[in-house]
């Protein structure tokens, strides 16, 4: 049984004080109300390949498109990324504090092999992008794309189609309700029971 998320913690924007955190956490961070925000959390190692996430904003930046990165983790890849003006880098942060970053977020990206953090920002509202290395993708039916291991161009063409913010909203709220009923560890203890 796949692990769950404490949608207690994780959960989408819904006061006015979740709002205005939003607003804060992206003016601290430089980015503008019209970037659209792409989160990564996790170790920031090779395997994990983070740094094509932040390759993929940078080409899309470079272009036009009001594409940013927000990667909070620690690794060898961390100084890579952060050289990157289109990116900002945060070292790991307590679990509990990461959703006000997931609200601040537009878009979660993943690009390695399974990251239970997909789970939390699917809870948060935002919808998800995996790469097809992680096999079990269940969790991003439906509220989630799914790019070619190692492709950046493929990246680059599903984070294009998430410009869209109605497309945006449809996924993210899908993931935040699938979530809630199903993958939340109530949830998850109820099916194991």
């Amino acid at each position: 049984m796949h692990l769950g998320v404490d949608t207690r913690i994780f959960r989408p924007i819904i006061s006015d004080e979740d709002v205005a955190s939003r607003r804060r956490v992206r003016e601290g961070l430089g980015f503008s109300p019209d970037d659209i925000v792409c989160i990564y959390t996790g170790k920031l190692r090779m395997q994990k390949n983070a740094l094509i996430i932040a390759r993929a904003v940078e080409i899309l930046r470079l272009t036009g498109h009001p594409f940013r990165g927000l990667f909070i983790g620690n690794g060898e890849e961390a100084a890579s990324i952060a050289s990157l003006p289109g990116s900002a880098v945060m070292s790991s942060i307590p679990f509990r504090s990461l959703v006000k970053y997931y609200q601040a977020a537009d878009i979660g990206v993943w690009s390695g092999d399974e990251s239970i953090s997909t789970l939390d920002a699917a809870a948060c509202g935002i919808p998800i992008i995996i790469s097809d290395a992680v096999r079990y993708r269940e969790h991003v039916e439906g509220n989630g794309l799914v790019f070619k291991f190692g492709d950046i161009d493929d990246l680059c063409r599903q984070l294009l189609r998430l410009m869209d913010p109605d497309m945006r909203r449809q996924l993210g709220s899908h993931g935040a309700e699938k979530m809630r009923k199903g993958w939340s560890w109530e949830s998850r203890a109820k099916q194991r029971l």
